[in-house]
């Protein structure tokens, strides 16, 4: 059942990241007049959007000294960063259409507390430029809005906001999102140019996508590169008798919510039952307790999701930001680590971590989408080249990368995977696996399978790596493959050389 947001009176609250949606009364009868007062049920949904710090405007406060700045176009002089182009084409074309910026966005500007300007770059202070977001248009294609944005903190006077006296800046979160008119991104294939300059040395850590075959790119002078489609994101939901509530999630709430005013309860959780008023709890934030929460109610959810929406937006929040020292056993440096990228409801709040040689990474989702048709799974992951060297070995063959995939039954299943290489990143996509919480595991099947044979001058077309279990024990040969002087045994049921190499008689 949906609700009028007419019909409800709303509480806000949040803490450490978890945002709760508190209605209190709702006034419905069984042909929905505001007749009755509804007892004994309410609603819980889950959505973790991943997104976090994109703006169409540029503000500071003074109050907690925080900043967001959208960026401008790069014909304008207020510096870096900035908007440098907006490409589009349908899904499946080759020829991208360049898009133009035609006007400003018509943002609202709400936040009472906020001071909203734009102002030009500031390098030696690390200070980025602040503008305005554009909406964009092509022929044949939907007008769309792109907001891109760096938010961080500041020290100083906040009346000095925007100069050098006394001031420091610490940019750390970076979001770009595409929109059209109904706040959804159209279902067509984006690339997005951003120069970053100096600023990209501020970015570290991983970024989430929310984006389908996504690829990434970043040059040593700055310029970032972001290309995919927009997906579809499932919102989970139910409305459940209080007394069908999980146990051990009425035990998690009341730990969270002492006293029971910091969430916006007016009865202890413990208490709930048949006479209790109607209210509401959405789950929204990037951590784990979305993700544990999906789990408690994945029976009481069901197979369908509530409602769905379009959404083309990678971003960095604060779990993904903070200084990592080593993934594995690698140590690396500061720095755009990698974009992970899925169509799920929810996923794990922190980076892919390294089992085995093996990425592994935890995704959750309803069976079947609003529409009733099939929730069929995507999964990219745009990794810094010296790092996946490090995972893998400095010998790696990329088309050996593959995706396998282990569902709640124990049975693992290897799964469609593409290949593409940049300037700087290996860019690893794979679909066509199934929901409800299975976890991803991107490893190196060296020689058990053979390799993709995919153009990096273009987006992968996805293809099938194996149709195999790794442990499968069925007969395979070997052969020599040479480059230069430079040779390679393969080892598989069907063995090919790499790209490059010959075989050997």
């Amino acid at each position: 059942m949906r609700y009028s947001k007419s019909l409800v009176k709303k509480k806000y609250w949040q803490k450490v990241f978890v945002t709760f949606l508190s209605v209190t009364f709702l006034l419905v009868n069984s042909t929905g007049a505001d007749s009755a007062i509804t007892f004994g049920k309410m609603w819980v949904s889950v959505l973790q959007s991943g997104l976090g710090v994109s703006s169409p405007t540029s503000f500071h406060t003074g109050t907690n000294k925080t900043f967001t700045a959208s960026f401008p176009l790069c014909d304008s002089d207020k510096g870096f960063p900035c908007i440098n182009k907006l490409l589009v084409r349908k899904l499946g074309a080759k020829t991208w259409t360049h898009m133009r910026p035609w006007g400003k966005v018509a943002a609202k500007k709400n936040c009472q507390f906020c001071k909203y300007t734009t102002w030009e770059s500031i390098p030696d202070k690390n200070l980025p430029a602040g503008g305005e977001a554009y909406n964009w248009s092509a022929s044949g294609f939907e007008e769309v809005s792109l907001s891109a944005s760096l938010s961080g903190y500041f020290t100083g006077d906040p009346n000095s906001f925007g100069t050098s006296d006394g001031m420091t800046y610490q940019p750390t979160g970076l979001g770009v999102e595409i929109l059209d008119a109904f706040r959804n991104a159209p279902e067509n294939e984006y690339e997005v140019h951003l120069k970053l300059g100096l600023f990209s040395k501020s970015l570290s850590g991983w970024f989430i996508g929310r984006l389908a075959r996504p690829s990434l790119d970043l040059t040593s002078s700055g310029d970032l590169t972001i290309s995919g489609e927009s997906i579809l994101l499932q919102n989970a939901g139910s409305e459940i008798n209080y007394s069908d509530l999980p146990p051990d999630w009425i035990a998690d709430l009341v730990k969270e919510c002492i006293p029971l005013s910091y969430c916006g309860f007016e009865s202890d959780p413990q208490s709930w039952n048949e006479h209790t008023p109607w209210q509401s709890i959405g789950y929204l934030a990037n951590n784990e307790k979305t993700m544990k929460t999906f789990s408690q109610f994945e029976n009481i959810f069901g197979n369908k999701a509530q409602n769905q929406y379009r959404i083309w937006a990678i971003s960095n929040f604060s779990d993904w930001v903070k200084p990592i020292s080593k993934i594995g056993n690698c140590s690396i440096s500061e720095g755009f680590l990698g974009l992970v990228s899925t169509n799920s409801t929810v996923f794990s709040s922190d980076p892919p971590i390294v089992i085995d040689e093996a990425l592994s990474y935890r995704v959750g989702s309803t069976h079947l989408r609003a529409d009733g048709s099939l929730n069929s799974g995507s999964y990219g992951v745009s990794l810094r080249k010296d790092l996946a060297k490090c995972v893998w070995g400095d010998q790696f063959i990329p088309e050996f990368i593959g995706v396998e995939v282990a569902y709640k039954d124990g049975k693992p299943e290897v799964i469609a995977t593409s290949f593409k290489s940049t300037d700087s990143f290996y860019n690893f996509n794979a679909s066509g696996f199934h929901y409800s919480i299975p976890t991803l595991s991107m490893k190196n099947f060296k020689s058990e399978v053979q390799p993709l044979k995919v153009s990096v001058s273009e987006t992968a077309t996805t293809e099938a790596i194996a149709k195999i279990s790794p442990k499968s024990t069925v007969k395979k040969t070997t052969i020599t493959c040479a480059k230069g002087k430079v040779t390679k045994k393969v080892t598989a049921v069907s063995p090919k050389c790499p790209t490059g190499y010959k075989k050997k008689p």
